[in-house]
């Protein structure tokens, strides 16, 4: 079957090639450049047309696709604001928040206080794996409220922060 079509491409490459005159080339040629010239005619009277027509879409499209911007933003700042308030939802790009930042602190401390005793954190290690090196019981205790607070977005109460404070007033003392 394979044969079949390679003999007829075979008579089809002396046909068309091989067995074209000067004059049969030329024409082939001239015919082509013809239809070159054709397509770059028609398309430029397309372009043009499709040109002058532009503007009368460009409007509406602008105009939908800024209504669906505007109706986005609306509710993404909606939910923002009901989440955060108002004040804190219009802080978009803040990468964090003086309140989200506090909240933290404790640990910030913990590392310092582990620090000056000589027990540091590598970087490869997790909070709760450095609390497991470290040997602290307190540092344990201060490390799950962190992943609480952290991680879990949760409060802590006026008591939870109470307690760790002691803690670490008791660790930066150098008492464990």
């Amino acid at each position: 079957m394979l044969s079949k079509y390679s003999e007829a491409m075979e008579l089809m490459w002396f046909q068309y090639v091989v067995a074209y005159d000067k004059q049969e080339q030329r024409s082939l040629v001239s015919s082509l450049r013809q239809q070159l010239v054709d397509l770059g005619r028609s398309s430029a009277t397309k372009f043009a047309n499709l040109r002058e027509t532009f503007p009368l879409f460009i409007r509406p499209l602008l105009l939908g696709v800024g209504g669906i911007a505007v109706f986005m933003m609306t509710i993404f700042f909606t939910g923002r604001a009901r989440r955060y308030g108002w004040q804190r939802a219009l802080k978009v790009w803040e990468k964090s928040s003086d309140a989200d930042s506090a909240s933290v602190d404790f640990y910030r401390r913990l590392l310092k206080a582990l620090e000056k005793q000589g027990i540091k954190r590598e970087l490869y290690q997790t909070p709760l794996e450095f609390a497991s090196a470290a040997g602290v019981t307190e540092a344990k205790t201060i490390t799950n409220a962190y992943n609480r607070v952290r991680f879990g977005s949760e409060q802590l109460t006026a008591s939870d922060r109470q307690a760790l404070s002691e803690i670490l007033t008791r660790l930066e003392k150098g008492k464990s």
